[in-house]
């Protein structure tokens, strides 16, 4: 079970209506996807779609832009709404500022921005102890399974008498602007706990000769 699914089961116990989001990224990617989504799950309404205040598709139909018809809410910036969840699929200086944002209007969160910094994942956990967030850096199901298998795997081979090289390999679509991605990292660190790696190294080109141990 991944994460998203977790969250809106949660909340649904909690709710006893329709379930209202607002989408923080919605003209991209992956918030075209959930709006899509959600609008053909009758658990869930659209009630706000969220955008930079640049963004050149500000004011069109969130539901056009998705490719599944007017739904009746226009692309507009983050401010308040209804909305019982937002979900954040952005960029980190937009995801900060989301963030900030459900903080001061006692919103629940769901992030999936990943390439967030350290400062940045820092205010994301703070923010995480004054209103409920969950925070993935893959909200794939099969993802997250792959994850729990590479704990289990780290486990068993830690101990190998004649060691154990741990290479994560990724490849995304041209658009993917963060490298490594989250999820690259999260296996990275999955495997480093369970197998005590204190070190690490991102990239290999030309000839740099064999890897120490790591």
């Amino acid at each position: 079970m991944n994460c998203w699914a977790i969250f809106i089961w949660s909340l649904q116990d909690q709710l006893a209506n329709t379930m209202k989001l607002a989408i923080h990224g919605a003209a991209g990617r992956m918030g075209q996807r959930v709006t899509a989504l959600a609008m053909k799950d009758p658990r869930f309404q659209v009630v706000a779609a969220l955008e930079s205040a640049d963004h050149p598709l500000l004011g069109q139909d969130a539901g056009l832009v998705a490719g599944v018809g007017k739904i009746g809410i226009p692309l507009g910036v983050v401010g308040e709404s209804n909305a019982d969840v937002v979900i954040d699929f952005s960029v980190p200086d937009a995801a900060v500022a989301v963030i900030a944002h459900c903080v001061g209007a006692s919103r629940p969160l769901v992030v999936a921005t990943t390439g967030l910094d350290s400062e940045q994942q820092a205010y994301l956990k703070k923010a995480a102890q004054k209103v409920p967030i969950v925070w993935s850096p893959s909200m794939s199901t099969a993802v997250n399974v792959a994850m729990k298998l590479t704990d289990i795997a780290a486990r068993a081979l830690k101990d190998l008498p004649t060691g154990v090289d741990v290479e994560i390999i990724e490849c995304h679509h041209r658009f993917k602007e963060d490298s490594p991605s989250g999820t690259a990292l999260k296996f990275g660190k999955i495997a480093a706990e369970a197998m005590d790696i204190t070190e690490h190294t991102h990239g290999r080109s030309g000839r740099p000769g064999a890897r120490a141990a790591e």
